[in-house]
């Protein structure tokens, strides 16, 4: 059976050339484009909707003083994958981060729907001293070994605007293998960084192969 795996769609959103070019050495690695034969991105377009992703996992992330932290706001700690350099917000810090915040930034993923194909929404606000923000996203599966990846990283175009959300979906390649799927999510801006890897609170279970 053919694959349905189709690259991003996404709306062109406006960008001055002296705003690209100011941010065009930022610290995230932004994904390549596939290879010739390798699996292709999520398609994605924004949902107009003005709302944040409902249900799922929300974190957020932010700079003190210089530092980066982040707290999980719905969800768990399960539902997270935390890189080097981001202190988990508790009890102890909390009063320091209220008082001394420069910039923070929301991200939601919903969880996975299946209807022969994968679905999802993201969304992500940003407020304070950032300048651009973006979202990337993929579909990974189980192994014997743990989640690897099922897709391409997408990812939104940078923009100024406060707000993002966008709706995402991922063909079933059809194939002999059933695993569980989920999707994935981080958020960057400019003078925040990148938030926590943030995974779907489900995998639906379906024979979608590798």
């Amino acid at each position: 059976m053919t694959n349905s795996r189709s690259h991003l769609v996404s709306r062109r959103w406006r960008l001055t050339a002296a705003v690209a070019a100011a941010f065009a050495a930022s610290l995230i690695m932004v994904p390549s484009a596939a290879a010739a034969g390798s699996p292709t991105g999520p398609a994605g377009s924004p949902s107009g909707s003005g709302t944040s992703a409902t249900g799922g996992v929300s974190v957020q992330w932010g700079i003190t003083s210089g530092k980066a932290w982040y707290q999980v706001l719905r969800g768990s700690s399960a539902d997270v994958s935390v890189g080097a350099g981001l202190t988990k917000l508790n009890a102890s810090n909390a009063a320091d981060v209220a008082a001394a915040t420069t910039a923070t930034c929301t991200l939601t993923i919903s969880d996975v729907t299946f209807n022969g194909h994968f679905s999802w929404e993201t969304s992500q606000f940003c407020s304070g001293a950032y300048g651009l923000q973006q979202m990337h996203t993929r579909m990974e599966r189980s192994s014997w070994s743990g989640y690897r990846a099922y897709s391409a990283w997408s990812y939104t175009p940078e923009t100024s605007d406060a707000f993002l959300d966008y709706y995402w979906s991922y063909g079933c390649n059809s194939t002999s293998g059933t695993y569980n799927y989920r999707a994935v999510v981080y958020g960057w801006a400019s003078g925040i960084g990148s938030s926590p890897l943030t995974i779907s609170n489900n995998a639906p279970r379906e024979t979608c192969g590798t």
